[in-house]
């Protein structure tokens, strides 16, 4: 469609492959000494992507990673103190443990 619209000598099909000097030759500027970039290259699309994908993945994991460890934590602990309660083993242990509070109290003393 565009083809039909402009005049030949105003239409550049141009290809980022072709690099710099059909681009310059139609705008009418001089060639520059560096290469043309090529971001999407796929060396460099491959590097790029790559560092992508690891850096999410390794954000995901440690997200999961310690979702997973809290919620594993709550579990067990929820778990042993039902467990505790239930064995009547609780009011032992608060026993004990100010037992052992007021024995290092004393050696602190």
């Amino acid at each position: 469609m565009v083809r039909g619209m402009v005049p030949k000598e105003k239409l550049l099909e141009w290809s980022v492959e072709d690099g710099w000097e059909p681009l310059c030759k139609f705008l009418d500027k001089p060639i520059p000494d560096e290469a043309f970039p090529q971001t999407n290259a796929l060396r460099n699309f491959n590097d790029r992507s790559d560092g992508l994908v690891r850096k999410y993945f390794a954000r995901f994991l440690g997200t999961q990673f310690l979702s997973n460890s809290r919620a594993q934590l709550a579990f067990g602990g929820i778990t042993t103190g039902t467990m505790m309660w239930w064995q009547g083993r609780i009011p032992e242990l608060t026993t004990r443990l100010n037992a052992l509070v007021r024995e290092v109290t004393a050696k602190l003393m």
